[in-house]
């Protein structure tokens, strides 16, 4: 036989139970977002968040919906329609009084959450009466209601009581407004969540449903949120989406993707799928008369293994083949069953996450987004190019987006790719990436014969072009342009006459834009497209920018997109039309802005850096290739220009880097390097030749700490001339031949 005190702790243990069955109830409805319908009138939009144990008036739970006001719980296993003042109804509705009394919750909705073990009276007749109450005009008198019998009966208990809990709040009565508009915030709602009941029924099957990943694991998620919810209540505290979400999470139990996230999820998983496509048919492969060859690339091989198994900067110079390595990745980790997002970050124009998510066509922020894309599963962010990122504003924002991958979605690592450049000039990359990067080789030997095996032609090619040619192919942008070149009918001797990845491209230019009818038509388009992009500081250019006000202008750009110079940008699938276009390959883009702008004139590049000077920022690449044409043209021409450039004191003075940079990759002779070195060592150099000089030395200590191994032979001559005159030339004497020294070049 149970003692009476017994009875009454099995009573409040039995309705503490169905207090947490009951927050269960409701979490599930949380986790399940726009997945589980709302409950008009109580609640009309979805729940986001349960407080338990409030410590306000009606306090057992209360609900936070995403548009309404709050949800205020009262839990009671067992009720009936009693009068007594100490009955359980009483002492509801005294709290329902007090609470809608409270400053601020008048408009509260106040659910009295009840069994079918209630008294049919409390559940359903009291409950009707509410519902008709609220249902009629404010200004409706109860008497115009005909209730029945039980109905009025269940109306004059529920208003005694409220009355007198008025009067003992106020000192006075309720007017009828007054208290009209109280009952048509109360509710009856019936929930049968003990084991076995018809609710628990129906949120074990929504859990399996639409909440976690693997239907198996519904039981288990209804165990975790009556779990978490009774441990809410002990400690008087609450739980959002997300926070519930993480307890199922530490449970060992995967989650589905919400609903509301379906769509955005959906748009990402086919923006990535259009870009690896566009991979696959331009620079995945290399083109052959019979069929695209594959490549295969132990390097590339190694670097999805590391990819997959956690974060990677992928680097290398422009052209190895760090886009396709993220591509193999990508499609590797998709036919997993992993979830991934794969973005070119030279494809995005947003300078910030909300133009991100416009431009990507997103409902919700991105970094929302990843994070309720299935949660519990390891996933992967993969972000091609971060050096087309080349505007601060750009830069940054992918920056902060990898912070913010790093630090707050532990389920997803990020891969990116990068020129080995950019690394080398970004301690911050260094940091977010503070493992080895992965370093993209060039085709071996072995690599590059299978390459060509299967088409004579291009197999004749490397077998007798010169060394330095056949290095130049080891490149695989190179040998795909050779061979785009050779479908084409450039001849296999024309080919063998190009010494450097200038020629290359100087020939594939030649051909795709400017050789045959229309070629000044092309090449004012392509202009036009590098222009836009340069002085919008992106990669792309609206297709509606470059053919306005010129009627002809769209049927070339139709040509140059058919010939795969450039390539629709459009970042949302299924866009009609092309809405943006870039160049086939930042490569192109590098050399069309270089052959476009900076090489028209003999000033252009100067007059483009005197009006624009953060220019030298986003185009050096640019800037780059065409200091190269100048060398490769006349060493001595490209002096002339270095020297007007560096003496011009309204430039900046990061073109004077540059000029230094390309003069320490690019000098094999010491005469090529007299227009800057005699003038010093005679003792009648300008300011501008000095702060050359002093550039190049630290360029030649940076490039070979850096691996990059300028030509070592020229540098110890290039010591020797300087010590003709120590007096002018000590500090850049002492750069090289402290790093000769170090070298062992001496």
């Amino acid at each position: 036989m149970t003692a009476p005190g017994d009875a009454g702790g099995s009573a409040a243990a039995g309705g503490f139970d169905y207090q947490a069955r009951c927050a269960a109830w409701f979490a599930t409805r949380i986790l399940a977002r726009n997945a589980a319908p709302p409950a008009p009138p109580m609640w009309t939009s979805a729940l986001r968040r349960i407080e338990c144990e409030t410590g306000e008036p009606v306090d057992d739970s209360k609900l936070v919906q995403d548009v309404g006001p709050p949800v205020v719980v009262q839990c009671k296993r067992t009720i009936d329609l009693s009068v007594g003042v100490d009955s359980e109804l009483a002492k509801t509705v005294g709290q329902f009084v007090e609470h809608h009394q409270l400053d601020g919750h008048s408009n509260d909705t106040m659910l009295l959450v009840t069994s079918s073990q209630a008294s049919g009276r409390v559940r359903n007749t009291l409950r009707s009466v509410l519902d008709r109450i609220r249902e009629a005009a404010l200004t409706t008198d109860v008497a115009d209601l005909s209730f029945n019998e039980e109905e009025k009966r269940a109306h004059m208990v529920f208003v005694g009581h409220l009355d007198r809990a008025w009067r003992d709040k106020t000192g006075t009565t309720p007017t009828g407004i007054e208290r009209r508009a109280l009952l048509r915030r109360c509710h009856v709602f019936v929930l049968d969540v003990d084991p076995g009941g018809s609710h628990e029924t129906d949120a074990r099957q929504l859990l399996r449903s639409v909440v976690v990943a693997d239907p198996s694991f519904g039981d288990a998620a209804w165990a975790a949120l009556i779990e978490r919810c009774a441990r809410l209540a002990a400690d008087r505290s609450g739980a959002d989406f997300e926070q519930l979400q993480q307890h199922v999470l530490t449970r060992g139990i995967r989650l589905r993707t919400v609903l509301d996230y379906h769509e955005d999820v959906a748009r990402l998983e086919a923006a990535a799928d259009m870009a690896l496509l566009e991979l696959e048919t331009g620079l995945v492969t290399i083109p052959a008369p019979e069929g695209a060859i594959q490549l295969t690339r132990q390097s590339v091989d190694d670097m999805v293994r590391e990819g997959a198994a956690g974060p990677l900067l992928v680097v290398g110079d422009p052209g190895v083949g760090k886009t396709v390595a993220l591509h193999h990745l990508a499609r590797h980790e998709i036919a997993a069953g992993r979830p991934v997002f794969f973005v070119s970050a030279g494809s995005m124009a947003s300078t910030s996450l909300g133009e991100l998510r416009n431009e990507l066509g997103l409902e919700h922020e991105l970094p929302e987004v990843l994070a309720q894309w299935s949660p519990g599963v390891a996933k992967l962010v993969i972000i091609d190019a971060l050096d087309a990122a080349r505007n601060d504003p750009q830069a940054d924002l992918w920056r902060k987006f990898i912070d913010f991958v790093n630090t707050q979605l532990p389920e997803w690592h990020v891969v990116a790719s990068v020129r080995t450049w950019d690394l080398q000039h970004s301690p911050r990359l260094r940091a977010q990436f503070p493992g080895a990067p992965g370093r993209l080789a060039e085709l071996d030997d072995v690599e590059l014969d299978l390459a060509v095996s299967s088409w004579p032609e291009l197999a004749e090619l490397l077998d007798s072009a010169p060394s330095d040619f056949r290095q130049l192919l080891r490149n695989p942008f190179n040998l795909r342009l050779a061979a785009e070149l050779l479908l084409a009918g450039t001849g296999i001797n024309e080919l063998r006459e190009i010494r450097d990845r200038l020629g290359l491209l100087d020939r594939y230019w030649q051909e795709r834009v400017v050789d045959g009818e229309g070629g000044s038509g092309r090449q004012s388009i392509v202009s036009r497209v590098c222009d836009i992009a340069v002085r919008r500081r992106t990669f792309t250019a609206a297709a509606a920018d470059v053919v306005a006000g010129d009627t002809a202008a769209a049927g070339v750009l139709d040509v140059l997109l058919s010939r795969s110079v450039l390539r629709d940008a459009t970042a949302v699938p299924g866009t009609p039309g092309v809405g943006a276009i870039r160049f086939a390959h930042h490569v192109f883009f590098d050399y069309a802005v270089a052959v476009t702008i900076f090489a028209p004139t003999e000033q252009a590049l100067t007059e483009r850096l005197h009006n624009d000077p953060d220019l030298v920022l986003f185009a050096r690449p640019s800037i780059d290739m065409h200091l190269d044409r100048l060398w490769t043209a006349d060493p001595s021409l490209f002096w002339k220009h270095a020297f007007a450039i560096v003496a011009d004191e309204d430039l900046p003075r990061l073109a004077a880097v540059a000029i230094a940079e390309v003069a320490a990759r690019r000098a094999v002779e010491l005469d090529e390097l007299a227009p800057l070195i005699d003038p010093i060592v005679d003792g009648n150099a300008s300011p501008a030749q000095q702060r050359i000089l002093r550039y190049l030395a630290l360029a030649v200590v940076i490039d070979r700490q850096d691996g990059d191994n300028p030509r070592p032979e020229i540098w110890p001559r290039v010591v020797e001339r300087l010590s003709d005159n120590v007096a002018t030339t000590e500090l850049p004497l002492r750069i090289l031949l402290t790093d000769l020294l170090q070298s062992q070049s001496l």
